[in-house]
């Protein structure tokens, strides 16, 4: 059973996932690897990376992340999230199932 699941692998996303992580809470963060800004070429409103490339953004953070042996991160699109009691079950596109709790 996780403690989390993150929906998104943005700033936002990847920001939460290394929260969890520091927190030592089991947590899969998913990101279908399409983001929006990928025609950007900097990113501004990051503390320290104020004119990063997204993609340099992304490989530093993920960098950070994997420093921490609670998290893991899936290159998959969530399909279904339903709710059941206090458990989650998430269902990615290719019908592979994970559970969380509340």
């Amino acid at each position: 059973m996780l403690d989390c699941v993150i929906i998104g692998g943005g700033p936002a996303g990847l920001n939460a996932v290394l929260v969890m992580g520091r927190a030592g809470r089991k947590t899969v963060l998913f990101d279908e690897d399409k983001p929006h800004n990928r025609v950007t070429q900097e990113s501004h409103g990051f503390i320290t990376q104020d004119g990063v490339k997204p993609s340099d953004f992304k490989k530093r953070a993920r960098t950070d992340v994997q420093k921490y042996p609670s998290v893991s991160i899936k290159e998959k699109r969530v399909e279904i999230i339903e709710k059941s009691g206090g458990v989650f079950r998430i269902q990615t596109k290719e019908g592979k199932e994970l559970y969380g709790s509340m």
